[in-house]
């Protein structure tokens, strides 16, 4: 499953932060700059975002814009 990680790599992690991605999918949106964000605030923390929907989010049209 392809994953965006962000912030503390994960061996050195003391905490993780997952963010669930809405019908648009892994790629649509602000997800990976809300990731990024808060793994550059969040000390000792990985942010990731999995993509649960494997590359075909609910709604694909709006990629198309």
């Amino acid at each position: 499953m392809d994953c965006y990680i962000t912030g503390t790599p994960l061996p050195e992690a003391r905490r993780i932060v997952m963010i669930f991605t809405d019908v648009f999918g892994y790629k649509a949106g602000n997800q990976r700059v809300v990731a990024d964000r808060l793994g550059s605030r969040l000390e000792s923390t990985a942010v990731l975002i999995p993509d649960f929907q494997h590359g075909n989010p609910i709604l694909k049209d709006y990629l198309a814009w």
